[in-house]
């Protein structure tokens, strides 16, 4: 095994072909996707780029890891963290691994990397949403822990809904049905992806979206830059969906969202409260899960958050983890201040 790293946007672009090829041996999501990476890295992160790759036989490519240092504070005071290249705008930091290969190799190989690379790059490793749902981030996580002075928190939780384990909540349905009636049948459920997400859909989504959720980040300029760039992406914009209840001839809900293989996204919901007391939020969410199932999906995954509107349709929980730590050989000063964010997260350490 070879190990390249590549700290520019051109070398990851390059690498494209290959990474689409290990994409599809591997099967790990969307959310790994070349150009959900590239465009993260792109939009949030085009300085500090550090993308590990890793290659077998015949220069095949083998492993993608890709990081990003940022800036981040611990008490008030001001660090480097090196964290996933594709967290800002996902629920799941997740790392491709041919599934042919050692993974326990490869990641021992990634971290050796890491910690050689890390002197005057980097304070602290910082890395965000690894869930216990996914085999590659739990031993990616569990390999750091024993590697680095680092201890680990629980941050999130992410229901979901598997359609094996059964989803009819008819009590629920029905109440649902009740409330959106009066106006049901001037309202149309509209689905769109792809190219149909023109920007004039998008941006009456976000004018919506800024009302009901002021203080989201997806109506910035880099957020819409990067999901502009992955509705105007061949590759995967079939997996982006943009679905909105049309009430006389005004969108009065909507979702912005994805669909990979086996899974369905919910993502960025939206409604204009002006409707808020017939429950078009709720009523295109159930209309959402029954557009998954009707596509043969095994999963609708509702991501990071303990809202509790979820539980009512969710049989299946995970947990996302930070990792938070320094090299063995750091001085007091960053182990204290592992141990006092660890202790913030109610999960002291003192290794």
């Amino acid at each position: 095994m070879q190990i390249e790293v590549l700290n520019d946007l051109e070398q990851i672009k390059v690498l494209k072909h290959k990474w689409d090829d290990l994409f599809s041996r591997a099967q790990p999501g969307m959310f790994s996707h070349h150009t959900w990476i590239y465009e993260n890295l792109r939009c949030f992160d085009t300085d500090n780029i550090i993308l590990i790759a890793v290659f077998g036989d015949k220069q095949k490519l083998i492993g993608t890891f890709p990081f990003a240092v940022r800036p981040f504070k611990i008490k008030k005071i001001p660090f480097r963290a090196l964290m996933h290249g594709g967290s800002s705008a996902t629920d799941y930091s997740r790392f491709i691994i041919d599934p042919a290969v050692n993974s326990r190799q490869v990641i021992k190989l990634v971290l050796d990397k890491l910690i050689e690379l890390q002197p005057g790059r980097w304070d602290i490793f910082k890395i965000d949403n690894l869930s216990d749902g996914d085999e590659s981030s739990k031993l990616f996580m569990s390999m750091m822990l024993d590697t680095l002075y680092a201890g680990t928190a629980a941050t999130d939780v992410t229901p979901a809904l598997r359609y094996s384990h059964g989803h009819r909540k008819t009590k629920k349905i029905a109440k649902i049905k009740r409330q959106f009636k009066k106006i049901l049948d001037d309202s149309t459920v509209i689905h769109k992806s792809g190219y149909d997400i023109t920007d004039e859909l998008l941006q009456e989504f976000s004018r919506m979206h800024q009302v009901s959720y002021p203080d989201s980040g997806f109506d910035s300029e880099r957020a819409q830059s990067f999901y502009k760039a992955l509705i105007k992406d061949p590759g995967i914009n079939h997996c982006v969906y943009l679905s909105y209840i049309e009430h006389e001839q005004k969108m009065i809900a909507a979702h912005f969202g994805f669909m990979d293989t086996d899974t369905f996204y919910y993502y960025v919901p939206a409604y204009d409260p002006q409707f808020a007391t017939y429950g078009p939020g709720q009523y295109l969410l159930w209309q959402l899960i029954v557009f998954a199932d009707e596509k043969n999906l095994a999963e609708f995954d509702f991501l990071r958050g303990a809202e509790e509107y979820k539980f009512s349709w969710t049989n299946k929980i995970n947990t996302n983890y930070t990792v938070l730590g320094v090299t063995g050989n750091a001085g007091f000063f960053h182990k204290l201040m592992v141990n006092l964010w660890l202790i913030t997260k109610g999960t002291p350490f003192f290794k």
